[in-house]
């Protein structure tokens, strides 16, 4: 995660050349290192078998995913490594698309590749599954609906 991220904020630092990547930078490392510490400390301790709960905790998780993204969006303080990179694709590579379609394609790109190099390198795709391919169709629709109605009072 940490690698990946670096290779994204590199990339969007070479397009925008901003001094706040150093934000971003901090947030990176913070939330590849909450993300791991918290999976390591409550994996083995939260185990949820009701199917019917998960699927509750799930949508209410990209719920509330999509709703940060389109405020992050909406404000323009993309300080995520990945939102960084969204919008430098969707400024450079599908500027005439809307922001759903290019999230779209980007995050189905990058997931394929993933679980390409998984396969490749580690025999397996990790924890991919039907969420995965939710929250890759799904997310760019969502947050480009939500960016409209967050936009209202601007």
């Amino acid at each position: 995660m940490i690698i990946m991220n670096a290779v994204f904020l590199l990339i969007y630092f070479m397009y925008k050349r901003n001094k706040d990547i150093y934000i971003s930078v901090i947030v990176v490392l913070l939330f590849s290192l909450l993300v791991s510490f918290f999976v390591k400390i409550l994996t083995p301790i939260i185990v949820i078998d009701d199917l019917w709960f998960r699927l509750i905790l799930f949508l209410l998780g990209f719920i509330f995913t999509s709703i940060g993204i389109a405020l992050v969006e909406v404000s323009s303080l993309s300080i995520t490594a990945y939102e960084c990179f969204n919008s430098f694709i969707h400024d450079k590579v599908f500027k005439k698309m809307s922001y759903g379609a290019s999230r779209v394609i980007v995050d189905v790109t990058l997931s394929l590749s993933a679980a390409i190099l998984g396969l490749v390198f580690l025999n397996s795709t990790g924890d991919a599954g039907l969420g995965t391919i939710f929250y890759m169709i799904f997310t760019g629709p969502v947050v480009q609906f939500l960016m409209k109605r967050f936009k209202i009072g601007k």
